[in-house]
């Protein structure tokens, strides 16, 4: 489950949207900007009598030139206006952004602004549907 939600978030940022996505920080999609990176940072999971209980983390990264905030605030916006999309999936149950900031980062030597989203995607179902 897990990954199926990675796939579908990472679907909606790349092939929807049409922004440059990675999980992979070192990778060529990280030479041009604006880029975004999609990271799990946390899960916890329940099982109990045929039924699981995921509540999982994604953390999604927006690496931006632009000299202000303009860019990172308006992919955050298509972001939050397009998350619906992962209830197609008919185990996830509840979407929600737990934080957004954005920061300047001097990693490159060059100012750059660092936007960090935090989703929480809550997933239920029978233990014996598909996983």
């Amino acid at each position: 489950m897990i990954s199926q939600i990675k796939t579908q978030l990472y679907q909606i940022l790349k092939e929807d949207l049409e922004y440059n996505v990675t999980d992979n920080p070192y990778g060529e999609e990280t030479k041009s900007f604006p880029y975004v990176l999609i990271t799990l940072s946390n899960t916890r999971r329940d099982k109990r009598k045929g039924a699981y209980f995921y509540a999982i983390n994604y953390k999604i990264d927006i690496f931006s030139d632009y000299d202000g905030e303009k860019e990172i605030l308006d992919m955050e916006q298509e972001i939050f206006d397009n998350i619906e999309k992962l209830y197609e999936n008919n185990f996830v149950t509840y979407v929600r952004e737990t934080g957004f900031r954005i920061m300047d980062d001097k990693s490159t030597g060059v100012l750059r602004k660092h936007g960090i989203i935090n989703y929480t995607i809550y997933s239920a179902g029978g233990i014996t549907e598909d996983e």
